[in-house]
């Protein structure tokens, strides 16, 4: 099961991040309306999910930090990215009654790299790749047009800008 945690670090982005790392999670600083955001991959099991509370997300908050967790309902296949492409993270809120048929649609687009229907104040986080800027308002405006999506918020990672 794969996991996110969107954190708002204050001034320790690059510790927490450089902690996560060391945990075996990719990290990366992203512009958006959080600092960092951390992806990892868990067991599907409730004993697990309870220690990564526990020994990951607890700490960090505790020293005030607000953190953000989605765990994936459904995961995609991750798609290969080129290596002049920049991934971007896209968060979507979409309608309740379409959820289930958004993945499939999302993956038509080729820009779309992976899709992943998730637990949390987003229900969809989807991996992009695109060439530039005005690139990424093409996708975007494609994926935000479908009557399904209600919002989207665009993380957009430090390195590769």
């Amino acid at each position: 099961m794969r996991f996110y945690l969107l954190i708002n670090g204050k001034r320790m982005t690059e510790e927490i991040a450089s902690e996560m790392e060391k945990k075996g999670f990719k990290a990366m600083e992203v512009y958006g309306p959080y600092d960092l955001l951390v992806e990892g991959t868990i067991k599907d099991d409730p004993q697990v999910n309870r220690n990564l509370f526990n020994e990951i997300v607890n700490p960090i908050v505790q020293r005030g930090v607000k953190c953000t967790t989605y765990l994936t309902a459904v995961e995609s296949e991750e798609k290969e990215i080129e290596e002049r492409m920049r991934l971007i993270y896209l968060l979507i809120d979409v309608d309740p009654r379409k959820v289930t048929s958004i993945q499939t649609e999302l993956l038509k687009i080729e820009e779309v790299k992976k899709v992943d229907i998730v637990y949390g104040p987003f229900d969809v986080i989807a991996h992009l790749a695109v060439r530039d800027t005005e690139h990424l308002r093409h996708v975007i405006r494609e994926i935000e047009d479908m009557p399904s999506v209600i919002s989207t918020c665009t993380l957009f990672p430090f390195k590769g800008l």
